[in-house]
């Protein structure tokens, strides 16, 4: 066989593969004809925690900022939400903001994209702290994470059932629960999906052993929940601009 006969003989078969991929998905479905060719799309579901108590407040502006820096960041099919950490954890009026897809029927809806996500960003920064809770409830804030994981596969799968979502825990705060830290049983029936993935922000080092007090409470307790992190995730103030660029790249 001649090298042409061949080409041809290639291209054949890769139109071919193409025209299935359409029948398979919808006849004529372009969408669909790019999920049969290069596999599922992997959106990311953003969970911000945002701590309302305690020295936080002092930095609350600098956390608001870094927070709607993930919001900028984010891209067709993620989703984002911001559940405050307070004295209540689980109430519903701790979801400061609601769960936002930033979904567009077209990839070319570049304009429409970016306004989608400028809305979702203005929702973060518009963001302040309410009352003067006198207990940190950060256990009860991740349990409510939880339902709101299962909210944000089921829209995610709604919207596109080929979309698979990476779960991605940002905590704001300095991770001290008061009046005390939490124990193991604590976390009981806390199990995020496979592929969770978690990261602190602001961590406070008290004691003599520094951030590494901290770390030695959160580390296995969020392990143990199915939260993928590891002790260079943990990142004090002085360290959160480069974490934040670094973790979350700008598009």
């Amino acid at each position: 066989m001649t090298y042409k006969g061949a080409l041809v003989r290639w291209l054949s078969a890769g139109l071919l593969i193409a025209a299935c991929g359409i029948l398979l998905n919808g006849g004529g479905n372009l969408a669909g004809a790019q999920t049969f060719g290069i596999g599922a799309h992997r959106a990311k579901c953003y969970i911000v925690f945002m701590d309302e108590t305690g020295s936080d407040i002092g930095d609350w502006n600098a956390m608001r900022d870094q927070a709607a820096k993930i919001a900028a960041r984010m891209n067709s099919g993620d989703e984002l939400t911001v559940i405050a950490i307070n004295d209540r954890g689980g109430e519903a009026g701790n979801v400061r903001v609601p769960l936002q897809s930033l979904h567009v029927s077209s990839i070319l809806k570049t304009a429409e994209l970016n306004r989608k996500r400028e809305a979702i960003v203005q929702q973060v920064r518009s963001l302040t702290p309410q009352g003067k809770p006198k207990r940190t409830d950060i256990v009860g804030a991740i349990r409510q994470a939880l339902q709101i994981t299962n909210e944000a596969l089921a829209m995610s799968r709604q919207l596109d059932q080929h979309t698979d979502v990476d779960i991605v825990l940002a905590f704001f705060s300095d991770m001290q629960q008061t009046p005390k830290m939490p124990k193991a049983a604590e976390m009981n029936g806390i199990h995020f999906p496979q592929g969770t993935k978690g990261y602190c922000f602001y961590v406070a080092a008290p004691g003599k052993n520094g951030i590494q007090s901290t770390v030695g409470i959160w580390r296995p307790l969020l392990n143990s929940a199915g939260i993928a992190i590891t002790d260079n995730d943990f990142h004090q103030q002085g360290t959160v601009d480069f974490a934040i660029d670094t973790v979350f790249p700008p598009r």
